[in-house]
């Protein structure tokens, strides 16, 4: 099959989640010996590392230009529009045209659109099936943002962009060929929207041969490993430092702990290195070497949805990881067996001292959750998905043109 895969972004380098989701996708469907063609927001220097870190991969990478950033006013603009902020800022008619112009002048059987922002772009009435790529459930984890909310004018803006969310959310799933949901849990919530409308699991994964299981560790680092220009990886750092680290450190007072992600803002920064035992890395072109000299992974992440490569990545790693429930939904690994699930501050400060006090325990956890992410979060189990969806998708086709016939 070929397919036009209308992303957000260049994916390439994979260095936050989308991108290593849509990185994935692209080489698990090279294997099952489909053409992918990609079209996305980016300037021609990402086109041109793209082209390079994919060669082979890929028939064709098209960028047509960033992304609108407006003002300040930005938001109060979107007010008044019936789309969610996202999809507006990314309703662009060069995009449109590009998807349009590819689609008359190319033979594609399928368009692979890059979750709902980029939905407003393509054509109202698409030649081929059209699938959704969903890499979170937005209005979840829109709503998990709000909810957090103490300002009240904040919250009220951010209740008003909800409804356009679940609108848009609703309207998108409802109007393509199928859906790939990146978990059973997704899936569900998806099904909500158009039981009609076939919805497939497409897991985040990694290639385990590429994370080196560590077992050396120095006993006492936890490391967070995440972006720190997504408030959602900021919140879950702040928590921790703010709400864990105290119990932590009476327990343990030897343990540190490491925040490794691109761009931490300075203030932030600079406030919470001002806690005892805290760092940050700042941005690194691998975060494989912070994952494999920690003694534990912590993911005290309280918004958000999907699932979380991070978690994947340490278990890949054979690290131990304390998460919280929203860290870790979605994932199948089994609690107390292959990650250790803990929302309460104290109690999540117990669960890591507890770790870090016990080599022998932490290999174990941390070697039963890369067996556990070989079998069902690698390359070969995404491959197995593709198959399967896509097989699915052109038997309906058949069954469709027969009946029409």
């Amino acid at each position: 099959m070929k397919i036009l895969f209308v992303c957000v972004s260049v994916p390439f380098p994979a260095n936050i989640g989308q991108r290593m989701r849509n990185c994935s996708l692209i080489r698990a469907l090279r294997a099952e010996c489909h053409e992918v063609v990609i079209l996305a927001f980016g300037n021609e220097a990402e086109a041109a590392a793209a082209r390079s870190g994919l060669a082979g991969l890929c028939e064709d990478i098209e960028v047509i230009g960033e992304v609108k950033r407006p003002a300040n006013h930005g938001r109060l603009g979107a007010l008044f529009s019936r789309l969610p902020y996202g999809a507006w800022r990314m309703r662009s008619p060069r995009m449109r045209q590009a998807v349009s112009e590819r689609l008359a002048r190319e033979h594609f059987d399928l368009v692979l659109c890059d979750d709902i922002y980029l939905f407003e772009n393509l054509p109202k009435a698409s030649p081929v099936p059209v699938i959704l790529n969903k890499h979170t459930i937005v209005t979840e984890e829109f709503e998990r943002f709000v909810q957090r909310q103490r300002n009240p004018c904040i919250a009220a803006y951010g209740w008003s962009e909800c409804r356009r969310l679940r609108r848009l959310e609703c309207a998108a799933c409802s109007n393509v060929g199928a859906v790939w949901a990146c978990s059973e849990r997704d899936r569900q919530i998806l099904l909500r929207y158009n039981h009609a409308v076939p919805v497939a699991v497409v897991p985040n994964v990694v290639d385990v041969a590429e994370y080196k299981a560590t077992e050396n560790d120095d006993g006492r680092t936890v490391v967070y490993v995440g972006a720190m220009d997504w408030l959602p990886n900021r919140d879950a750092v702040e928590f921790f430092v703010f709400n864990v680290m105290p119990e932590l450190r009476r327990l343990r007072p030897e343990a540190r702990f490491v925040v490794a992600g691109r761009e931490p803002p300075s203030a932030f920064r600079k406030r919470l290195e001002r806690v005892p035992g805290v760092s940050f890395t700042g941005t690194l072109p691998d975060l494989r070497p912070q994952i494999g000299q920690a003694a534990v992974c912590a993911v005290p992440l309280r918004i958000g949805s999907g699932t979380r490569l991070k978690i994947i990545e340490a278990a890949a790693m054979a690290k131990a990881v304390v998460s919280t429930t929203i860290g870790a939904e979605g994932l199948s690994l089994k609690d107390r067996v292959e990650i250790i699930i803990a929302d309460e501050p104290k109690e999540f400060a117990r669960e890591i001292a507890t770790l870090l006090a016990d080599r022998q325990r932490r290999l174990k956890l941390g070697q039963a959750a890369r067996k556990h992410v070989n079998a069902q979060y690698g390359i070969p189990a995404l491959r197995r998905s593709l198959r399967e969806a896509l097989n699915f998708m052109r038997d309906q086709r058949h069954v469709l043109d027969t009946a029409a016939g």
